[in-house]
């Protein structure tokens, strides 16, 4: 960077890109490039594996819950309250739907 500021990464400090244009990919999860983070494709694998395992045991039904307002946080937005979900396990006998998250 050339604004002679400080850079600490390991803060979040949205004022550091006041002023001048950002570098290419600075401020995309995982970078990007030349800078890519080495490991942004073993967390990518990992966050596939875990999703997989997770629809394969669970199945994810609609929630008759009001609608959330939404928080921007960092790069991309998600409920305000964390959301709700109705999660059901996949067996042959049925169970209950188990409630998870705020609310």
């Amino acid at each position: 960077m050339t604004s002679g500021r400080e850079v600490r990464g390991a803060e979040f400090d949205p004022d550091r890109y006041i002023g001048h244009k950002p570098d290419t990919y600075a401020w995309i999860p995982f970078g990007g490039g030349v800078r890519r983070c080495l490991g942004a494709a073993f967390a990518q694998l990992e966050m596939d594996v875990v999703l997989r395992t997770m629809l394969r045991h669970f199945t994810l039904l609609p929630t008759d819950a009001r609608g959330e307002r939404e928080s921007f946080r960092g790069v991309a937005f998600a409920p305000a309250d964390g959301g709700v979900a109705v999660v059901r396990r996949r067996s042959t006998g049925s169970s209950p739907p188990q409630r998870i998250g705020a609310g």
